[in-house]
């Protein structure tokens, strides 16, 4: 839950009194969210696992109170706070934007570079699994959807992005109906000289799949003798359409070909449809968890799966666009200015910013600006502080202090030996990153507003000016040593100032 300062007076309002066009929305995905998290609570009871149980508290927490602007009848979120659950059905939209924002970052460049590239969509399928085979199907799928690419989709393949979708089985209970659905970025060439039928892919994808399936034991040919299911289709553009209506091509024969798909976009154009279209099989909403042993041992299966990933120039580039996104941190003034023109307003005035809590139906009070802002950099300066935290227990950086770079040192020059050169650099790189991460830390504080710059070199809390910082605490860099360039000056290293380089930190 918000650790929100907000005290609930006296609500006026219900949130579809200000909000009209999506407030029933709003309502009904936390109702569904307390429907998930009470299933939960349920089999906490039943398994008496606490763990189950914090779960439960976490889902319950989602959206329970949130900063809303309310403009043109319509409520935008300015700050609250998300369980980030696989079954969430609010966590899992958020979850669906960002992948469809990061694939849209990267798709101008990559059609740029390539501008007579098609896009292929395609459905692959196996038989249904006991959902208690689901994560070792998934697994053999996901080995076997890599392969393909691989050999027979090199020579015309540049990348994409994957998703599995899983439904419940339409005839057997204990059975489920995992498949894959991919959007294929092809060389031009593939229209020409490498086009693979609906019939051809099929027997691709057999080939692949039933070999991962065998190391599974999970494979029965009698289950395949009529082949496997799959679906190709062109991604093609409204001119081709037109012109493919103008041969008269009934619809129905459209629908069905292997090699044009009916639906009328292009991804030059309808970029965001297709990556869309792509996407939602992951998060749209299905009710696949309603609490029986079904949907708990479907919970189990796909612990630790990879639903949504890219391949190709797609996964490079998005690996690149998300190293380059590191560095973006919250601007409370970008915030204000994208949420402005979201709700199509000049300036987002007090009487806007309602605090909402939700019971049975979100309620809302009016609040301010400032109490909403002040709010969000207090739960992004935890989130930083936190990430520090768990970062540096992962690596257990932070333990390194200067009397073991001083031990370290003395080791060595009593014996130095390769193997007490190499223990004196670790100590060295350790105690750089520590000062690296602090001082990153202290810029993200600095961008979130949390910590107001005086000059160059001093600071306060913001809201707090009675007590002033200075940045030569943790402002400084240090400079690693070069193994290749000390290792023959071993009487010298004790005179390198490994430690001395100091430098005030940019603001």
């Amino acid at each position: 839950m918000l650790n929100i300062t907000q005290q609930i007076i006296d609500v006026k309002y219900k949130l579809t009194e200000l909000a009209k066009i999506n407030a029933d929305i709003l309502n009904k995905r936390k109702s569904q969210n307390i429907e998930l998290a009470k299933h939960f609570y349920r089999r906490s009871t039943t398994t008496g696992l606490n763990s189950v149980k914090q779960r439960a508290n976490r889902i319950f927490g989602c959206n329970l109170n949130r900063f809303s602007l309310i403009a043109n009848d319509y409520a935008y979120n300015i700050l609250t706070n998300r369980c980030r659950d696989r079954h969430c059905p609010d966590c899992q939209r958020v979850r669906s934007f960002i992948w469809q924002d990061e694939i849209m970052k990267i798709i101008p460049s990559l059609i740029t570079e390539r501008d007579n590239d098609g896009f292929l969509f395609i459905t692959l399928t196996v038989n249904n699994p006991l959902i208690r085979d689901l994560s070792a199907v998934m697994s053999a799928m996901s080995t076997a959807f890599k392969r393909m690419i691989q050999s027979e989709l090199s020579s015309f393949l540049v990348g994409g992005v994957r998703t599995f979708e899983i439904t419940r089985g339409k005839t057997e209970k204990n059975r489920c109906h995992p498949h894959i659905h991919a959007l294929l970025q092809v060389k031009n060439t593939y229209f020409k000289h490498h086009y693979i039928s609906k019939a051809l892919l099929s027997e691709i994808w057999l080939k692949h799949v039933s070999r991962e399936l065998m190391k599974a034991n999970l494979f029965d040919p009698n289950d395949y003798s009529s082949g496997i299911i799959v679906d190709i289709s062109r991604v093609i553009s409204s001119d081709k359409y037109d012109k493919i209506k103008q041969k008269q091509i009934s619809k129905k024969d459209l629908k069905n070909s292997d090699y044009l798909n009916s639906k009328n976009i292009n991804i030059n154009n309808n970029g965001q449809k297709v990556i869309n279209y792509v996407l939602k099989y992951t998060t749209k909403e299905n009710n696949l968890f309603n609490g029986d042993n079904w949907s708990f041992e479907y919970d189990k299966q796909i612990k630790g799966k990879r639903l949504i990933s890219t391949f190709g120039t797609y996964k490079e580039e998005l690996a690149k666009y998300r190293r380059e996104k590191r560095y973006h941190h919250y601007n409370e003034a970008e915030f204000l200015d994208k949420l402005k023109s979201r709700a199509n307003i000049k300036d987002i005035e007090d009487s806007n910013v309602f605090y909402c809590v939700y019971d049975n139906e979100y309620l809302a009070e009016r609040t301010t600006l400032s109490k909403a802002l002040f709010n969000k950099r207090h739960m992004i300066v935890k989130n930083i502080e936190k990430k520090q935290t768990d970062s540096s227990q992962v690596a257990f950086i932070g333990h390194t202090t200067q009397k073991d770079l001083d031990k370290q040192m003395k080791i060595f020059d009593d014996t130095p030996s390769n193997k007490n050169f190499e223990a004196l650099n670790k100590v060295i790189t350790d105690m750089n990153l520590s000062k690296k991460n602090k001082r990153a830390l202290h810029q993200r504080l600095v961008n979130a507003g949390h910590r107001v710059m005086i000059n160059e070199y001093q600071y306060y809390i913001k809201h707090d000016e009675s007590v002033i910082y200075d940045t030569f605490d943790f402002a400084f860099d240090t400079d690693l040593i070069d193994v290749n360039d000390v290792y023959l000056e071993y009487d010298n290293i004790h005179n390198l100032e490994i430690l001395d380089s100091f430098s005030q930190l940019p603001c």
